[in-house]
């Protein structure tokens, strides 16, 4: 991920956690849950209709913000993982819980 694009969710997920404001967070984000999705339904031989899709991306919105975005406040960009790389991590432990 380049650095401008890296700055401008950082500066989302901020808005986010600090405003509640969301929704662009999750707008510019919604791509990369479900290509995380589908990448642990493949690896799974899960076949979804499009509602359990929509459920799991609720499922994961759900989570990166549940406890008062306790998920998104755990990531540090000092840890060498991006953003990006975070929410597919959570995405990805999310599914597994659900399915």
């Amino acid at each position: 991920m380049s650095r401008s694009k890296q700055k401008k969710l950082l500066k989302l997920m901020k808005n986010c956690i600090q405003n509640n404001i969301c929704d662009e967070f999750f707008k510019y984000n919604m791509a990369v849950i479900e290509k995380a999705i589908d990448r642990v339904c493949r690896k799974r031989n899960i076949i979804l209709s499009k509602p359990d899709i929509e459920d799991l991306r609720q499922d994961v919105s759900f989570e990166l913000c549940r406890n008062n975005y306790k998920r998104l406040r755990k990531y540090s960009e000092f840890k060498g993982m991006s953003l990006n790389s975070w929410i597919i991590y959570i995405t990805g432990h999310t599914v597994w819980d659900k399915r």
